[in-house]
């Protein structure tokens, strides 16, 4: 059996680690959010977007939920060690990506194969953006899902995890196939 590398993201802000299934959490989020301002209709379809995202990255490895709430708009930040590896390369990256995906090419602070997909499968309501970061050495592959509750992506956002992207690292245990 495998181990997953554990990684630490520094993000700015407060944010709530979420647990990956939990009926309570999912109450008290939407209270959350109405009590923001968000409306009773727009606060349960938030929550239940969520509730299927993570549903879905758990399914697909999940390792980290974190959610970002108060005076923005909220935002999901979901990791994940999918089984698609080895990936060492930008091209063994673009040959998982769906065809209509828009993929950006990053610049890692290491050199690790890094990109960006722009998701057209987002809800509507709802920006998607996937970060696909690869360890050249074990090919393991890391992604980080980002979902803005909002109409359009701030472009300060999109720096930031750009930036949190290219700087994620992590080390091998000795276990995993290379």
């Amino acid at each position: 059996m495998t181990t997953r590398p554990r990684v630490t993201l520094m993000l700015p802000g407060e944010w709530t680690r979420l647990a990956w299934a939990d009926e309570r959490q999912s109450r008290t989020l939407r209270v959350a959010l109405v009590e923001g301002g968000a409306g009773d209709d727009a606060a349960a379809a938030t929550v239940a977007s969520i509730d299927a995202e993570l549903a879905t990255v758990q399914r697909a490895g999940g390792d980290q939920a974190l959610l970002r709430v108060g005076s923005q708009e909220p935002t999901l930040l979901l990791t994940s060690w999918p089984d698609q590896w080895p990936c060492r390369t930008v091209a063994d990256l673009r040959a998982l990506a769906p065809d209509d995906a828009s993929v950006t090419v990053l610049e890692h602070q290491r050199g690790y194969p890094s990109v960006r997909l722009e998701r057209t499968d987002a809800p509507e309501g709802t920006v998607l953006r996937t970060y696909w970061v690869a360890n050249p050495d074990s090919g393991r592959l890391h992604v980080v899902d980002v979902t803005f509750f909002g109409t359009a992506f701030p472009a300060e956002h999109l720096e930031l995890y750009d930036l949190l992207a290219t700087t994620l690292h992590w080390t091998e245990s000795e276990d995993v196939a290379s």
